[in-house]
């Protein structure tokens, strides 16, 4: 298993991260944050994702809002652009790079290298508050190529708030490894999370009660650590319900790994 991912990894780091060595071959934000992480762990890509990272933040539009393919496909009509593609989990890289190559190699460069356009994308994200809820559901892809998705059961109001959220995290760690006030993003994340909990936590189970929606609710630390025992009781009995069938799509299935191998119950999905 891990000789082919790991060969998965190299096929698709060609110049970029892509989504597929064979067809689109396009630099799709949300498939590189979900394997930036490993990406990390598994190759010496801090070079690869530096150039990533400068392409993405050298294509930020002039409000803020982020491309969800970087950089533009050529292959895209002359004229038209992305603009309406508006998504926070797939450009959920543009935290989780410069965050994940800090770790990998300890140099905070990468982090005040990406800052100021970090917080002129989060600065985005906030301006889609409208209605100042601290509820950001703006959505383009759902939680991609998964069968719950495919079935409608996964909330993508659910996917973009969490990852919104996400971001933030990242974004607050990442100042304060470079001295940057983050008091005020501190308040905004403190309201935001107050807004999920009421909005999406159900107890026993946040969102529509998917393997997607509960393994990301722990993955992305919403999930309070008194409650995880519950919520991962809950992932294992979405598991058990499908037929121990991954039910997850592109955000889910990271999710759901993680989250698992997190509880000591990675063999659930062998």
């Amino acid at each position: 298993i891990y000789d082919m991912y790991h060969q998965s990894q190299l096929s698709n780091l060609v110049g970029n991260y892509t989504d597929c060595p064979q067809r689109e071959k396009d630099g799709w934000t949300g498939d590189a944050s979900v394997i930036k992480e490993a990406a990390s762990m598994m190759l010496a890509d801090y070079n690869s994702a530096e150039a990533y990272m400068k392409t993405m933040y050298d294509n930020i539009y002039p409000d803020g809002q982020p491309l969800v393919r970087v950089p533009k496909p050529a292959s895209m009509p002359q004229g038209t652009d992305e603009y309406g593609y508006i998504d926070p989990t797939w450009t959920s890289a543009y935290f989780v790079f410069p965050y994940q190559t800090y770790m990998q190699t300890g140099d905070s460069y990468y982090i005040e290298m990406a800052y100021p356009s970090m917080m002129e994308v989060f600065q985005f994200y906030q301006n889609l508050d409208t209605d100042h809820d601290y509820i950001i559901t703006n959505n383009t892809f759902g939680d991609w190529l998964g069968y719950d998705n495919q079935n409608g059961k996964v909330d993508r109001n659910w996917l973009s708030a969490s990852y919104v959220y996400y971001s933030g995290v990242l974004l607050s760690e990442m100042a304060e490894i470079i001295g940057e006030d983050h008091t005020e993003l501190d308040a905004y994340l403190e309201n935001m999370n107050q807004a999920i909990q009421a909005k999406f936590n159900q107890g026993t189970y946040y969102s529509s009660d998917t393997q997607t929606a509960n393994a990301m609710a722990v993955d992305l630390g919403i999930v309070a650590e008194q409650d995880k025992d519950t919520i991962v009781q809950s992932i294992l009995n979405n598991v058990s319900n499908a037929n121990t069938t991954l039910m997850t799509g592109v955000l889910g299935t990271k999710s759901i790994y993680d989250t698992l191998s997190e509880a000591n119950q990675h063999k659930v999905l062998l």
